[in-house]
């Protein structure tokens, strides 16, 4: 994961650390290292082995994280652009396994209830054709989303 080292909250800590990203490939900045190695999630070969896992594990669902384009924060930006790259392997992966995928909505910047319904339009628009994309059966079909920190949109604006 190339990314900024993060910062302690107690600068006196922050100080005894190395500043800048994770030195790539070996260092993850993770407590638990992948089987797999280092891995792109745009490699497809990779999410086919990690669907065939989630399937094995008895998952018929995976969640996965997803930014509108041109919509977050700028420190997102290189998550933005991945959003909708990785997700029509995501989707071939899950056609190949029988692993549904539901999207979780990302905050961003000005979101609101009908930013967020607009979104949705767009994840039904370009990925709601595959047989891999989840709908809730008991809800009439409908696509299942998340959306993460609604709880800052008032619930009066979701209606």
């Amino acid at each position: 994961w190339n990314h900024e080292i993060m910062p302690h909250w107690t600068q006196s800590v922050t100080d005894r650390y190395p500043k800048g990203k994770h030195p790539s490939p070996g260092e993850i900045g993770a407590n638990f290292y992948p089987i797999l190695g280092p891995y792109s999630s745009m490699n497809a070969s990779v999410l086919h082995t990690h669907f065939n896992w989630i399937r094995r594990a008895g998952a018929g669902v995976c969640v996965v994280s997803w930014y509108p384009p041109g919509r977050a924060d700028p420190a997102q930006a290189a998550s933005i652009e991945h959003s909708d790259k990785v997700v029509p392997l995501l989707l071939r992966a899950g056609e190949a396994t029988g692993v549904k995928i539901a999207f979780h909505i990302e905050p961003y910047k000005g979101r609101d209830a009908s930013s967020v319904a607009s979104d949705i339009r767009y994840i039904v628009d370009m990925y709601g054709g595959s047989p891999a994309f989840y709908r809730s059966a008991t809800h009439g079909d409908r696509p299942v989303v998340y959306v993460y920190d609604s709880y800052h949109t008032p619930a009066h604006e979701w209606a």
